[in-house]
Protein backbone atom coordinates (compact mmCIF):
# COMPACT_ATOMS: atom_id res chain seq x y z
CA UNK A 1 0.00 0.00 0.00
CA UNK A 2 1.15 3.50 -0.80
CA UNK A 3 -0.24 6.69 0.67
CA UNK A 4 -0.90 9.49 -1.77
CA UNK A 5 -2.40 12.93 -1.31
CA UNK A 6 -5.32 14.02 -3.45
CA UNK A 7 -6.10 17.58 -4.60
CA UNK A 8 -7.91 18.34 -1.36
CA UNK A 9 -4.86 17.40 0.68
CA UNK A 10 -6.48 14.20 1.96
CA UNK A 11 -4.49 11.00 2.28
CA UNK A 12 -5.59 8.12 0.07
CA UNK A 13 -4.45 4.51 0.08
CA UNK A 14 -3.34 3.21 -3.29
CA UNK A 15 -2.47 -0.37 -4.03
CA UNK A 16 0.86 -0.89 -5.71
CA UNK A 17 0.93 -2.51 -9.12
CA UNK A 18 -2.69 -1.69 -9.84
CA UNK A 19 -3.66 -2.53 -13.39
CA UNK A 20 -3.97 0.44 -15.69
CA UNK A 21 -7.50 1.62 -16.15
CA UNK A 22 -7.12 2.51 -19.84
CA UNK A 23 -5.12 0.31 -22.19
CA UNK A 24 -4.16 0.32 -25.85
CA UNK A 25 -6.95 -2.20 -26.45
CA UNK A 26 -9.47 0.19 -24.85
CA UNK A 27 -8.26 2.99 -27.11
CA UNK A 28 -8.52 0.78 -30.20
CA UNK A 29 -12.05 -0.26 -29.20
CA UNK A 30 -12.93 3.43 -28.84
CA UNK A 31 -11.55 4.14 -32.31
CA UNK A 32 -13.67 1.37 -33.81
CA UNK A 33 -16.79 2.96 -32.29
CA UNK A 34 -15.95 6.62 -32.97
CA UNK A 35 -18.65 8.30 -35.04
CA UNK A 36 -21.10 5.46 -34.56
CA UNK A 37 -22.85 6.43 -31.31
CA UNK A 38 -26.29 8.01 -31.37
CA UNK A 39 -24.94 11.24 -29.86
CA UNK A 40 -22.33 11.70 -32.59
CA UNK A 41 -24.83 10.80 -35.30
CA UNK A 42 -27.32 13.28 -33.84
CA UNK A 43 -24.67 16.01 -33.95
CA UNK A 44 -24.07 15.08 -37.60
CA UNK A 45 -20.31 15.00 -37.25
CA UNK A 46 -19.04 12.47 -39.75
CA UNK A 47 -16.84 9.57 -38.77
CA UNK A 48 -14.28 10.88 -41.24
CA UNK A 49 -14.21 14.29 -39.52
CA UNK A 50 -13.96 12.74 -36.04
CA UNK A 51 -11.07 10.49 -37.09
CA UNK A 52 -9.33 13.44 -38.76
CA UNK A 53 -9.62 15.43 -35.52
CA UNK A 54 -8.47 12.41 -33.49
CA UNK A 55 -5.33 12.04 -35.63
CA UNK A 56 -4.60 15.77 -35.34
CA UNK A 57 -4.89 15.45 -31.56
CA UNK A 58 -2.57 12.40 -31.61
CA UNK A 59 0.12 14.49 -33.27
CA UNK A 60 -0.08 17.02 -30.42
CA UNK A 61 -0.23 14.45 -27.62
CA UNK A 62 2.88 14.28 -25.47
CA UNK A 63 1.82 11.90 -22.69
CA UNK A 64 0.64 8.52 -23.90
CA UNK A 65 0.78 7.03 -20.38
CA UNK A 66 2.07 3.67 -21.57
CA UNK A 67 -0.28 3.35 -24.54
CA UNK A 68 1.24 2.11 -27.80
CA UNK A 69 1.09 5.34 -29.80
CA UNK A 70 2.31 3.78 -33.06
CA UNK A 71 -0.33 1.07 -32.99
CA UNK A 72 -3.08 3.57 -32.15
CA UNK A 73 -1.99 6.09 -34.79
CA UNK A 74 -1.75 3.34 -37.43
CA UNK A 75 -5.22 2.04 -36.57
CA UNK A 76 -6.72 5.54 -36.72
CA UNK A 77 -5.05 6.14 -40.09
CA UNK A 78 -6.36 2.84 -41.44
CA UNK A 79 -9.89 3.60 -40.27
CA UNK A 80 -9.72 7.06 -41.84
CA UNK A 81 -8.56 5.56 -45.14
CA UNK A 82 -11.65 3.32 -45.15
CA UNK A 83 -14.03 6.26 -44.71
CA UNK A 84 -15.94 7.49 -47.74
Amino acid sequence: MVLTINRKGEYMKKKQNQPKTWTTKNELDYLNRIGKSHIEVKQRTSRKELLTRYIAACLKRTNWDGLNEEKIFFAASQLLAKCK
